[in-house]
């Protein structure tokens, strides 16, 4: 059984210690006014109690810990980190007491162990090897990458025994949490658009950044919960659409992250193209018309209401003169002076500090050529293996579900789009969604549609 935070006082007392750290954390990073701080105090003491009376898992609390991020720096170096921080040691003892109780997760274990420790190697290969060469190497900046890559790869393992425990279980509960937790966002952003009471903070675009401190961060965010949304809809209704993702697709809007709407109708194209049923592919086209025609209409309204809006329309396409492009060119120039192992993790933040000038340094804003760059195709080979592992296990193992295999395949491709793009290698939610795709050979759907508990996000199977 997967350990919850209720029982013992030792544990009660840690979880109102992660409580209280967590709201000081949000105060932190969200804070504009005291009634904000305020709000976010209320919230985590509103949030622990529902962990005690629902008995939340340490993977529930994770999840919702995932959904919030603040910034610190160090030496000049920005660093992102996770409220979900707070429940990873509570989510590596469930992870192993699960391992103790079902040998079964042994082969799981194994695998993410395997390829955490050979990146793990590989890191430091890379970073000996750019020092040897005489290149300039910054070991803070390169241990500050390989610490932030641990904490992920504890998420991926942890995560994938936990959730494997609960779908044998057949307990998708922590699916649920993590539809509804970004469905509370959402309104919260929407809120904050219409209306002068602005609780979610937004940058100087007008484009919301949510609870993670980046617009195209929180816009990648609603984007994957959408597609977890659609899997529990199918769980509840035997359907994927519900007012649940249209909220959080809604939401998208207030971030104007053109990234995130180029991804979006990649995955209409492949939902069309892969979708079961011609009813459903006729339906999404319809909806693509009358959605196009409505948007067409409105876009000087949206673009005069809506900030955010109006700069993705306005600089949609300006990709030319992104500066993305230049990071992008920075990064291949570098990477041809070291191509097998790369120039050493982290260290491209700290050539852009150090010798373009840019203060704290910039990353590549690009997953695959981030790792390209600093661990050379060796590295990127190597990074690339659990993502191809947990799409086959996608692919083989929900054969019997089919419109379940869809919505994950969605939520797999829409985070390799948006790494092309975004730095997303140390973001607590992309390895937590990767390892439900892992664990996705435990799913089974329990029961017929209308008796699955939506309280308790469990089967009501004998």
């Amino acid at each position: 059984m997967i350990a919850t935070l209720r029982g013992s006082s030792a544990r009660k007392y840690a979880l109102w210690l992660a409580a209280v750290s967590l709201a000081a954390f949000i105060g932190f990073t969200v804070t504009i006014l005291s009634t904000v701080l305020a709000l976010t105090v209320v919230v985590a003491i509103v949030g622990t109690f529902l962990a005690f009376h629902y008995r939340a898992t340490a993977l529930e609390l994770s999840i919702l810990g995932a959904a919030v991020s603040y910034h610190v720096s160090v030496e000049t170096t920005p660093i992102n980190l996770s409220a979900a921080i707070l429940v990873l040691p509570f989510l590596v003892i469930s992870a192993y007491k699960s391992v103790q109780t079902v040998p079964r997760s042994a082969s799981k274990l194994r695998l993410v162990t395997t390829y955490s420790f050979v990146m793990l190697v590989l890191f430091m290969l890379s970073l000996t090897y750019s020092s040897l060469s005489g290149n300039p190497v910054s070991v803070f900046a390169g241990a500050n990458a390989i610490y932030k890559m641990i904490i992920g790869f504890l998420f991926l393992g942890a995560g994938t025994l936990a959730a494997s425990a609960s779908l044998r279980r057949r307990d998708f509960r922590f699916l649920v949490v993590w539809s509804v937790s970004a469905q509370c966002i959402a309104i919260a952003t929407l809120f904050s658009m219409a209306t002068p009471f602005k609780i979610v903070p937004s940058d100087s675009f007008g484009r919301y950044e949510g609870t993670l401190g980046d617009p195209n961060l929180f816009a990648t965010y609603l984007l994957l919960s959408a597609m977890v949304a659609g899997v529990v809809n199918i769980l509840r209704k035997g359907r994927p659409w519900g007012i649940n993702m249209a909220l959080l697709l809604l939401a998208v809007l207030s971030t104007g992250s053109r990234g995130v709407l180029v991804t979006a109708a990649m995955l209409i194209v492949a939902y069309v193209l892969f979708a079961s049923s011609v009813g459903d592919r006729f339906k999404v086209v319809f909806g693509i018309v009358v959605v196009s025609s409505v948007a067409a209409l409105l876009t000087h309204q949206l673009m005069a209401s809506i900030p955010a809006v109006g700069r993705a329309v306005r600089d949609f396409g300006g990709l030319e003169t992104d500066t993305r492009v230049a990071l992008w060119t920075d990064a291949l120039d570098l990477w041809r002076h070291s191509p097998l192992f790369g120039i050493g993790p982290g260290q491209f933040q700290h050539y852009t500090s150090g010798v373009l000038g840019s203060e704290g340094g910039v990353v590549t804003h690009n997953t695959f050529i981030g790792f390209l760059t600093e661990t050379g195709l060796v590295g990127l080979f190597a990074f690339l293996t659990i993502f191809v592992a947990a799409l086959r296990t996608v692919l083989r193992s929900l054969r019997d579900e089919p419109m379940i295999r869809l919505w994950l395949f969605l939520g797999f491709i829409s985070v390799q789009i948006q790494m092309m793009s975004l730095n997303l290698e140390n973001t607590v939610f992309i390895w937590l969604f990767v390892a439900v795709l892992l664990s996705s050979a435990s799913f089974s759907r329990a029961v017929p549609i209308g008796v699955y508990d939506p309280e308790s996000g469990k089967s009501l199977a004998a």
